[in-house]
């Protein structure tokens, strides 16, 4: 299954925590993060969105931006 998921425009220490839940929420999905209106990326949210791409590999699965 494949699911798509709409980043917000602005990832920071706040929205981190719910994008790591709806990353796990979606574990055993291919995944594509849309970026197309984020316009902050805090550091925190960047290290959600790579260790999400770490696990998704090793999963042998697919997390695309």
């Amino acid at each position: 299954m494949r699911a798509t998921i709409s980043l917000q425009p602005k990832l920071d220490l706040r929205a981190a925590g719910p994008l790591r839940e709806e990353l796990l929420a979606h574990a055993n999905d291919d995944v594509v993060l849309d970026a197309a209106s984020v316009s902050q990326l805090g550091a925190l949210a960047l290290q959600v969105i790579r260790a999400a791409a770490r696990s998704w590999a090793e999963a042998c699965r697919s997390l695309t931006l």
